[in-house]
């Protein structure tokens, strides 16, 4: 941002680094709002084509499969073979919310 704001040229690759998370927000003492910038950044260097080829990649996987690795839909639940429980499908449940479990390495 200091940078940007005394002139000097950005390198087109920082752009992608920002997840926009919000965290920047969040944390800037002046409130110079750091991501609503890179956004624009971000923008820019997509209306210019360019993108780098990974981020390429996981928009049109986004676009045809639903999800930036490009895994079919009929391949998401694979990994739940492997468990030694059962998952329920969304409707058989009553809370229909995601129930998210992390087993730690």
């Amino acid at each position: 941002m200091r940078k940007k704001q005394l002139g000097y040229k950005i390198e087109e690759a920082n752009g992608w680094y920002c997840t926009s998370c919000g965290e920047c927000l969040l944390r800037c003492p002046r409130d110079v709002k750091p991501m609503e910038f890179l956004i624009e950044v971000k923008s820019s260097l997509v209306e210019q084509g360019e993108i780098p080829v990974s981020i390429q990649k996981a928009l049109e996987n986004s676009f045809v499969h639903k999800n930036p690795w490009g895994r079919p839909k009929s391949k998401r639940n694979e990994w739940t073979t492997e468990l030694d429980f059962g998952i329920p499908h969304i409707s058989q449940t009553e809370s229909k919310r995601l129930l998210l479990l992390y087993h730690g390495l």
